[in-house]
């Protein structure tokens, strides 16, 4: 499995880091996560490769003709950046290897809901670190607690999650 990240999903984790909420770095690094040529130009546009490194990053490939002709059969992706176009192509392309999409872009979240793409938002990956004993649910408390104050989630999704955590054993 390899994960798949946009660039907002790596500004909120750094907000966490900067934060002195959470540290998800080297856990987030100890899996595959690959980018695309247009996600490396945003990370360094944003200068998010301070937090963390390009090299890290695993860049994918795809065949430009086959993603214009997806693009084409789905014409609602060409409302998302770019890069979140690619982000998604990887995704609904699924070869053999097994993409989850890690993204805190909304819209980009949405269509790969809709398009059955595997994606997670950061709450919802940090529940599955919790899941896999990996962080503590204290740990995720206090990461709900600051998306609450930021006022990073709607109220509504927070209280999903929390209700989520609460049942974890």
């Amino acid at each position: 499995m390899i994960f798949l990240i946009d660039t907002c999903f790596i500004s909120h984790l750094q907000e966490l880091s900067t934060s002195d909420t959470l540290e998800l770095r080297e856990i987030l690094l100890d899996n595959l996560v690959g980018i695309t040529e247009s996600v490396k130009k945003e990370i360094l546009h944003y200068e998010l490769e301070k937090f963390i490194p390009i090299s890290k990053f695993i860049i994918i490939p795809f065949e430009q003709n086959d993603f214009k002709l997806a693009i084409e059969k789905y014409p609602d992706i060409q409302e998302l950046y770019f890069a979140d176009q690619t982000l998604w192509y990887l995704g609904y392309r699924q070869t053999s290897l097994t993409y989850v999409i890690l993204a805190d872009d909304g819209e980009l979240f949405s269509e790969c809901y809709l398009s059955k793409i595997p994606v997670l938002r950061l709450p919802d990956y940090v529940l599955l670190l919790v899941q896999n004993s990996i962080i503590t649910k204290n740990q995720t408390a206090k990461c709900f607690k600051y998306w609450t104050n930021k006022k990073r989630f709607s109220k509504k999704d927070i209280k999903y999650w929390v209700d989520i955590l609460n049942k974890i054993t």
